[in-house]
């Protein structure tokens, strides 16, 4: 079993308790391709692209010019979204740890795939960010993320649409969360997020 979740947009370096160890990039070369055509990019077509701020645009340029010695923390410390705290791994054990590190995989526009013990920095990229022009974020993962999971038997899918959509398979269990608002069920984007990640810390 493995159970998917999407990155979250807001980080802050980071290490998990107890844990001194690094899982090293699955996909260097691939990540270094996309780290190679950002830093390639000027602060306008940055800005455009991945449609943030001058300033921000300014800063991340700077970000992956020195990509090689940023600083890095623990992927499930480093992502602090409101899926991410509500995991809860302050009250995780060693035992707790070394399980979601073989079970939970986080999707990324950067790296491929991540564990929960991966070298993570405070980047910044989308799956739906087209900084190439003859190829999509999708085209360039699908196939390396799909051999991932091609003998998996149980893939449980807590991510969101945007990333999970790359992963084809007939063993993915999709779940999706509701409010009941007026006597109507409706998908609450936060109610949504948080959800999934009770979700994490009820199967760990």
């Amino acid at each position: 079993m493995k159970i998917i979740i999407s990155p979250s947009k807001t980080k802050k370096i980071a290490k998990l308790e107890g844990i001194e160890k690094y899982k090293s990039s699955l996909f260097p070369n691939i990540t270094k391709k996309i780290v190679n055509r950002l830093y390639e990019m000027t602060e306008k077509e940055l800005e455009k692209k991945l449609k943030i701020k001058s300033e921000q645009a300014k800063k991340l340029l700077e970000f992956y010019k020195n990509f090689d010695n940023e600083n890095y923390g623990h992927a499930l410390a480093t992502y602090n979204g409101i899926a991410y705290k509500s995991i809860g791994i302050d009250d995780f054990d060693k035992d707790d740890l070394e399980f979601v590190e073989n079970k939970l995989v986080i999707l990324s526009a950067l790296y491929g795939l991540l564990t929960p013990f991966s070298a993570l920095k405070q980047y910044r990229l989308d799956m739906t960010n087209s900084i190439f022009s003859d190829t999509t974020m999708y085209e360039i993962w699908r196939k390396e993320i799909n051999k991932f999971f091609e003998n998996e038997e149980c893939i449980v899918n807590l991510a969101s649409k945007e990333y999970s959509k790359i992963i084809i398979s007939k063993n993915i269990y999709n779940f999706e969360f509701y409010d009941k608002k007026d006597e109507k069920l409706k998908q609450i984007s936060t109610s949504s997020k948080k959800m999934r990640g009770y979700t994490v810390n009820y199967i760990v």
